[in-house]
């Protein structure tokens, strides 16, 4: 696991690469306490996931983004996911775990998108899929200044927590298990303990009525 300081960004105004250093690192955590191998992280970005996995993991990273791969040492295919019939470039039960990081607000048909993930999982694989806080949205909208109709586009399709674990148990996960992000410092340490605060996920769900955190991290599995 990456144990050094992450690069600061210049545009890191209000705390969001915080968060966003610290959802990474506790997917990489959770995929380390699965022994998740080989990992396929969906809307990868350049790519921080690879660095964060338990040395030896294989790593796929995958997005819609890139003409050419943003970085040369790891597997990739450019990808989009924004049509009738949504295929993944990868074939089934090819993966321990899959991992979807600030991707699903981008997607017109999140239930597709689960049901493609399920099918390219190994039996006992996880998924690990961060969502949007609907009720931070408002927070979120000001904290930009954005005129109303003016959304980020990954604010499209953020939807309610409820309707987001309806689809992935349609799509035939067990659902396992969520936890808060924190919006703190950027710290190895905090992501630790965030994970050790996963809560289980039971037939009756929890109304996930939380008005601090912008983002929140499911874990569902696919049956062995």
């Amino acid at each position: 696991m990456e144990t050094t300081t992450p690069v600061e960004y210049p545009w890191d105004q209000d705390g969001y690469y915080r968060e966003y250093h610290n959802r990474m690192r506790m997917i990489a955590l959770y995929a380390s306490q699965f022994h998740a191998d080989p990992v396929l992280d969906l809307g990868c970005g350049h790519g921080k996931m690879r660095d964060l996995l338990t040395e030896g993991t294989g790593y796929y990273g995958c997005d819609g983004h890139w003409d050419k791969p943003p970085y040369e040492d790891a597997p990739y295919e450019n990808w989009l996911f924004q049509n009738d019939n949504p295929a993944l470039p990868f074939g089934k039960t090819a993966f321990g775990a899959i991992v979807c990081s600030g991707l699903i607000e981008y997607i017109d048909d999140q239930s597709a998108l689960f049901m493609a993930i399920y099918d390219r999982l190994k039996p006992g694989g996880h998924f690990i899929c961060s969502a949007i806080n609907p009720n931070f949205l408002p927070f979120l909208l000001g904290r930009y200044h954005l005129p109303k109709g003016k959304w980020h586009p990954a604010w499209h399709h953020v939807r309610p927590y409820r309707a987001v674990l309806n689809d992935m148990k349609q799509a035939g996960f067990e659902l396992c298990s969520y936890t808060w992000v924190p919006e703190k410092a950027n710290s190895e340490e905090i992501a630790k303990q965030a994970v050790a605060d996963t809560r289980k996920l039971g037939e009756s769900l929890p109304s996930f009525r939380n008005f601090r955190e912008t983002q929140i991290l499911f874990v569902a599995q696919k049956p062995s």
